[in-house]
């Protein structure tokens, strides 16, 4: 019998040092807009309320935007996502840590809700792990 998941080679796991941290370090390595990578933005006349956040979508951690949108359409939330569109290792190239992200649209959207909810995947041998995380609440002023 054997396994649908193969091991992972040993060079699959990249240094976080090669990983971009921040926006424009990933601009300054040549990566672009709407070809390497996708910033995308919906519901956004309910961003007072709420903003859902996908930093690390499409070939980044896979899935984590199908999540979002359901969510979202849901509540009728205001959501942001970040989606690597290269052909290939896009967590490595695209990964931009949760701390670090910033994203300059999703800046301009933080200070207008009240609270953010941020989705996020893990791979751990061939199972992905989803979670969410609550970011922020605040009174608007």
């Amino acid at each position: 019998m054997h396994s649908v998941c193969q091991a992972e080679p040993a060079n699959k796991f990249h240094s976080v040092l090669e990983m971009p941290k921040s926006y424009e370090g990933l601009l300054r390595k040549g990566y672009e807009l709407n070809r390497d990578f996708f910033v995308g933005t919906g519901n956004l006349e309910n961003v007072d309320h709420c903003l859902l956040v996908v930093p690390h979508t499409g070939s980044i951690e896979p899935r984590t935007k199908d999540i979002l949108l359901a969510v979202a359409k849901l509540g009728k939330w205001a959501y942001c996502v970040f989606e690597g569109r290269l052909p290939s290792d896009n967590y490595r190239r695209l990964h931009i840590t949760s701390t670090g992200f910033d994203e300059p649209g999703l800046l301009e959207l933080l200070p207008q809700t009240r609270f953010v909810l941020s989705f996020h995947g893990a791979r751990r041998r061939c199972h992905w792990s989803m979670w969410a995380v609550y970011l922020k609440k605040a009174a608007k002023p």
